[in-house]
Protein backbone atom coordinates (compact mmCIF):
# COMPACT_ATOMS: atom_id res chain seq x y z
CA UNK A 1 0.00 0.00 0.00
CA UNK A 2 1.24 3.51 -1.10
CA UNK A 3 -0.70 6.76 0.31
CA UNK A 4 -0.47 8.89 -2.62
CA UNK A 5 0.44 12.73 -2.47
CA UNK A 6 -1.45 15.12 -4.21
CA UNK A 7 -1.31 19.56 -4.76
CA UNK A 8 -3.27 21.99 -6.64
CA UNK A 9 -1.17 21.40 -10.43
CA UNK A 10 -1.22 19.80 -13.28
CA UNK A 11 1.28 16.59 -12.24
CA UNK A 12 -1.78 16.16 -9.60
CA UNK A 13 -4.18 16.26 -12.31
CA UNK A 14 -2.49 14.04 -14.67
CA UNK A 15 -2.05 11.68 -11.90
CA UNK A 16 -5.76 11.78 -10.94
CA UNK A 17 -6.77 11.47 -14.50
CA UNK A 18 -4.72 8.29 -14.56
CA UNK A 19 -6.91 6.73 -11.49
CA UNK A 20 -10.20 8.15 -12.41
CA UNK A 21 -9.85 7.24 -15.97
CA UNK A 22 -8.08 4.45 -16.62
CA UNK A 23 -10.56 2.83 -19.22
CA UNK A 24 -10.34 3.52 -22.79
CA UNK A 25 -13.56 3.43 -24.50
CA UNK A 26 -15.70 2.47 -21.11
CA UNK A 27 -17.31 5.98 -20.79
CA UNK A 28 -13.94 7.64 -21.44
CA UNK A 29 -13.19 11.03 -20.67
CA UNK A 30 -10.86 13.25 -18.34
CA UNK A 31 -10.63 14.90 -15.21
CA UNK A 32 -10.30 18.42 -17.20
CA UNK A 33 -13.89 18.31 -18.21
CA UNK A 34 -15.17 20.28 -15.06
CA UNK A 35 -12.34 21.90 -14.08
CA UNK A 36 -14.52 23.72 -10.72
CA UNK A 37 -15.08 20.00 -9.61
CA UNK A 38 -11.67 19.36 -10.30
CA UNK A 39 -10.08 21.90 -8.13
CA UNK A 40 -12.00 21.20 -5.55
CA UNK A 41 -11.45 17.62 -5.13
CA UNK A 42 -7.37 18.68 -5.46
CA UNK A 43 -7.96 21.20 -2.71
CA UNK A 44 -9.43 18.35 -0.51
CA UNK A 45 -6.79 16.00 -1.11
CA UNK A 46 -3.85 18.65 -0.66
CA UNK A 47 -6.05 19.02 2.78
CA UNK A 48 -6.18 15.37 3.60
CA UNK A 49 -9.91 15.60 3.91
CA UNK A 50 -9.96 12.91 1.13
CA UNK A 51 -6.26 10.07 1.30
CA UNK A 52 -6.01 8.10 -1.78
CA UNK A 53 -4.02 5.08 -1.19
CA UNK A 54 -2.62 2.82 -4.15
CA UNK A 55 -3.15 -1.01 -3.73
CA UNK A 56 -1.08 -4.01 -5.94
CA UNK A 57 -3.30 -7.34 -6.10
CA UNK A 58 -2.66 -10.51 -8.26
CA UNK A 59 -5.07 -10.28 -11.03
CA UNK A 60 -6.54 -13.62 -12.10
CA UNK A 61 -7.04 -14.01 -15.64
CA UNK A 62 -8.65 -17.30 -14.88
CA UNK A 63 -11.03 -15.71 -12.35
CA UNK A 64 -14.15 -17.80 -13.98
CA UNK A 65 -12.85 -20.64 -12.45
CA UNK A 66 -12.70 -19.19 -9.17
CA UNK A 67 -16.44 -21.05 -8.06
CA UNK A 68 -16.90 -18.88 -5.01
CA UNK A 69 -16.00 -15.79 -6.45
CA UNK A 70 -18.13 -16.76 -9.37
CA UNK A 71 -20.64 -17.27 -7.10
CA UNK A 72 -20.84 -14.67 -5.33
CA UNK A 73 -20.78 -12.30 -8.86
CA UNK A 74 -23.56 -14.37 -10.32
CA UNK A 75 -25.85 -13.50 -6.99
CA UNK A 76 -25.08 -9.72 -7.37
CA UNK A 77 -25.32 -9.36 -10.92
CA UNK A 78 -29.04 -9.55 -11.09
CA UNK A 79 -29.49 -6.82 -8.91
CA UNK A 80 -27.23 -4.45 -11.39
CA UNK A 81 -27.38 -2.67 -14.42
CA UNK A 82 -24.88 -5.25 -15.72
CA UNK A 83 -24.49 -6.91 -18.62
CA UNK A 84 -25.41 -10.07 -17.37
CA UNK A 85 -22.98 -12.02 -19.45
CA UNK A 86 -19.53 -13.42 -17.29
CA UNK A 87 -17.47 -13.99 -20.60
CA UNK A 88 -16.71 -10.09 -20.93
CA UNK A 89 -14.16 -8.21 -19.83
CA UNK A 90 -15.81 -6.25 -17.76
CA UNK A 91 -17.33 -9.08 -15.84
CA UNK A 92 -13.81 -10.40 -15.21
CA UNK A 93 -12.77 -7.02 -13.68
CA UNK A 94 -15.52 -6.90 -11.36
CA UNK A 95 -15.33 -10.86 -10.16
CA UNK A 96 -12.07 -9.99 -9.27
CA UNK A 97 -13.32 -6.96 -7.13
CA UNK A 98 -15.29 -8.82 -5.13
CA UNK A 99 -12.97 -11.56 -4.81
CA UNK A 100 -10.53 -9.07 -3.13
CA UNK A 101 -13.24 -7.14 -1.12
CA UNK A 102 -14.44 -10.61 0.09
CA UNK A 103 -13.48 -9.46 3.91
CA UNK A 104 -15.37 -6.73 3.99
CA UNK A 105 -18.55 -8.57 3.80
CA UNK A 106 -21.77 -9.66 1.50
CA UNK A 107 -22.51 -6.75 -1.11
CA UNK A 108 -25.50 -5.38 -2.66
CA UNK A 109 -25.98 -3.02 -5.03
CA UNK A 110 -26.51 1.00 -5.03
CA UNK A 111 -25.43 2.23 -7.58
CA UNK A 112 -21.94 1.11 -6.82
CA UNK A 113 -21.07 -1.65 -5.09
CA UNK A 114 -22.11 -1.43 -1.05
CA UNK A 115 -20.17 -3.55 1.81
CA UNK A 116 -21.48 -2.31 5.47
CA UNK A 117 -24.62 0.00 4.86
CA UNK A 118 -23.44 1.56 2.04
CA UNK A 119 -20.16 2.91 3.93
CA UNK A 120 -18.10 1.07 1.42
CA UNK A 121 -18.34 1.87 -2.52
CA UNK A 122 -16.41 -0.27 -4.99
CA UNK A 123 -16.37 0.89 -9.03
CA UNK A 124 -15.08 -0.67 -11.62
CA UNK A 125 -14.76 2.02 -14.09
CA UNK A 126 -14.67 5.55 -14.80
CA UNK A 127 -15.90 8.01 -12.56
CA UNK A 128 -15.29 12.07 -12.87
CA UNK A 129 -15.10 14.81 -10.16
CA UNK A 130 -17.98 16.44 -10.85
CA UNK A 131 -19.93 12.92 -10.21
CA UNK A 132 -17.87 11.75 -7.36
CA UNK A 133 -18.68 14.54 -5.33
CA UNK A 134 -22.56 14.59 -6.15
CA UNK A 135 -22.63 11.15 -5.03
CA UNK A 136 -21.03 11.67 -1.64
CA UNK A 137 -23.47 14.40 -1.12
CA UNK A 138 -26.07 12.14 -1.52
CA UNK A 139 -24.66 9.61 0.75
CA UNK A 140 -23.45 11.05 3.98
CA UNK A 141 -22.57 7.58 5.09
CA UNK A 142 -19.33 6.65 2.59
CA UNK A 143 -16.74 6.48 4.10
CA UNK A 144 -14.50 4.78 1.43
CA UNK A 145 -14.71 3.90 -2.12
CA UNK A 146 -12.15 1.96 -3.77
CA UNK A 147 -11.44 2.48 -7.80
CA UNK A 148 -10.22 -0.88 -9.28
CA UNK A 149 -8.32 0.91 -12.20
CA UNK A 150 -8.09 -1.03 -15.84
CA UNK A 151 -5.84 -4.19 -15.54
CA UNK A 152 -3.40 -3.30 -18.01
CA UNK A 153 -1.28 -6.52 -18.69
CA UNK A 154 1.86 -6.40 -16.48
CA UNK A 155 4.82 -9.23 -16.28
CA UNK A 156 3.88 -10.15 -12.65
CA UNK A 157 0.40 -10.31 -13.67
CA UNK A 158 -0.58 -7.63 -11.32
CA UNK A 159 -3.29 -4.62 -10.92
CA UNK A 160 -3.98 -1.86 -8.84
CA UNK A 161 -7.14 -0.38 -7.22
CA UNK A 162 -7.43 2.66 -5.15
CA UNK A 163 -8.80 3.53 -1.94
CA UNK A 164 -10.71 6.73 -1.81
CA UNK A 165 -11.13 7.62 2.10
CA UNK A 166 -13.17 10.24 3.49
CA UNK A 167 -12.93 12.45 6.55
CA UNK A 168 -16.29 12.65 8.26
CA UNK A 169 -16.64 16.57 7.30
CA UNK A 170 -16.43 16.18 3.94
CA UNK A 171 -19.75 15.60 3.17
CA UNK A 172 -20.87 18.83 4.39
CA UNK A 173 -18.23 20.56 2.06
CA UNK A 174 -19.99 18.23 -0.81
CA UNK A 175 -23.22 18.80 -0.03
CA UNK A 176 -22.77 22.84 -0.04
CA UNK A 177 -20.90 22.65 -3.28
CA UNK A 178 -24.08 20.77 -4.88
CA UNK A 179 -25.89 22.94 -3.56
CA UNK A 180 -24.46 25.66 -5.05
CA UNK A 181 -23.98 24.40 -8.64
CA UNK A 182 -27.84 23.93 -8.61
CA UNK A 183 -27.85 27.70 -7.45
CA UNK A 184 -26.12 28.95 -10.56
CA UNK A 185 -28.44 26.37 -12.74
CA UNK A 186 -31.74 27.59 -10.91
CA UNK A 187 -30.39 31.50 -11.67
CA UNK A 188 -29.45 30.68 -15.23
CA UNK A 189 -33.07 29.09 -16.04
CA UNK A 190 -34.77 31.91 -14.61
CA UNK A 191 -32.59 34.14 -16.54
CA UNK A 192 -33.48 32.33 -19.75
CA UNK A 193 -36.87 31.49 -19.31
CA UNK A 194 -39.47 32.68 -21.89
CA UNK A 195 -41.89 33.86 -19.18
CA UNK A 196 -39.47 36.70 -18.30
CA UNK A 197 -40.33 38.75 -21.81
CA UNK A 198 -44.14 37.89 -21.20
CA UNK A 199 -46.13 41.19 -19.90
CA UNK A 200 -47.54 40.71 -16.41
CA UNK A 201 -51.24 41.42 -16.93
CA UNK A 202 -53.70 41.61 -13.69
CA UNK A 203 -57.33 40.72 -13.95
CA UNK A 204 -59.72 43.28 -13.15
CA UNK A 205 -63.55 42.87 -12.29
CA UNK A 206 -65.99 45.46 -13.33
Amino acid sequence: MERLTFTNDPDSAHRLDEIMYSYQGWDSGTVMADTQSLSLLLFLLERREIVITEHVFPYDHEIRNDKDALALYSALAPKTRWKQSTHTEAAGVRINALKQMRQVGVPFYDDYICYQDGRINVHCGNIGPSKLLAHLARHPELRSFFIFAYPYWTENRTAKYYRFEFSGKIYGTAHAYQEMLWDIVRKRSEANSPFQSVPKWEMTTE
